[in-house]
């Protein structure tokens, strides 16, 4: 998946972060200004992590596979209608939130996995395949534009988002070395798995990061009016990448955010052989053998 996370493949996709930002950024502005407008009250309460998320969402699938939520419009006119995709992935999130008995007896106990005739499970399946059919049909349509694109040698097109890339890389890699694939490439299969992989990485710890660097800077004002003042110098509302990195303070905001609310703690792994460590000192265990190392 390397070719399609270079630097250069990443900067082209700031315009999508950008447009869509603006537009989280209008649309606060306009629940803002209707409230102020009815004289309800000074203040707008938003739940931000609602709008954050829709907003996250619509932008990995734009960049990870150039795929229309419109979760951010969606809320906006109060439409709850989700697109199948979109309803699919948010349900398989929503689950994983709630730890039953049986869930947690098949995340420790892999026999309880053979249980699959639950209601849960019957869900989850449903589920997947949605995601399978939309996913494989994604991969099967720009598949055959690149195909295309190369028969007739117009050279690289303007896909920016991750699949086509990760897709163009992988045609690349099949028709090097006298057509022959090699171990680099990746199976349809297996390419179009990366479409949750690109959803999970990019969606929920993106806005859950905003979210809580939302509430450190409404936490500490002085903070929240520097950062502010900093933004606010530039002339525009649709800056370039390297524009953004010459932010000195938003960078340290940024990381300090995700230093102190780290959204992803830790990772649970299985090491797939023993591990063996050498020993200065053989020792004689219960059991009367000499060991030399332990495992």
């Amino acid at each position: 998946m390397n070719p399609a996370f270079g630097t250069l493949h990443i900067r082209e996709m700031t315009e999508i972060f950008v447009a869509k930002s603006n537009e989280l950024q209008n649309a606060l502005i306009k629940l803002s200004s209707s409230n102020a407008s009815s004289g309800s009250s000074e203040w707008t309460p938003v739940e931000m992590l609602s709008h954050l998320s829709c907003t996250t969402l619509d932008i990995i699938g734009l960049a990870g596979f150039n795929y229309h939520f419109n979760s951010l419009t969606r809320l906006i006119k109060g439409d709850r209608d989700e697109n199948e995709l979109s309803l699919a992935f948010s349900q398989i999130l929503n689950s994983m939130g709630k730890l039953r008995l049986l869930v947690f007896l098949k995340m420790w106990f892999p026999i309880f996995r053979l249980i699959r005739f639950d209601q849960r499970s019957r869900m989850e399946k449903s589920r997947q395949r949605t995601i399978q059919t939309i996913g494989t049909q994604l991969v099967q349509e720009k598949k055959r534009d690149l195909k295309l694109e190369m028969e007739k040698r117009q050279g690289s097109t303007k896909a920016k988002d991750l699949l086509t890339l990760l897709i163009r890389a992988n045609l690349a890699e099949g028709s090097g070395a006298g057509g022959a694939g090699g171990d680099r490439t990746l199976s349809d299969e297996e390419v179009m798995n990366q479409i949750p992989t690109f959803l999970m990485a990019g969606h929920e710890t993106t806005s859950t990061s905003t979210a809580w660097a939302l509430y450190s800077l409404s936490s500490h004002p002085e903070v929240q009016t520097k950062l502010r003042e900093e933004l606010l110098a530039f002339p525009s509302e649709t800056p370039t990448m390297d524009e953004l990195n010459a932010f000195p303070y938003l960078d340290r905001v940024v990381k300090e955010t995700l230093r102190y609310h780290a959204v992803v703690s830790g990772t649970i792994r299985v090491a797939d052989q023993d591990d063996v460590i050498p020993l200065e000192k053989p020792f004689t265990d219960k059991y009367g053998v000499v060991r030399h190392e332990i495992m």
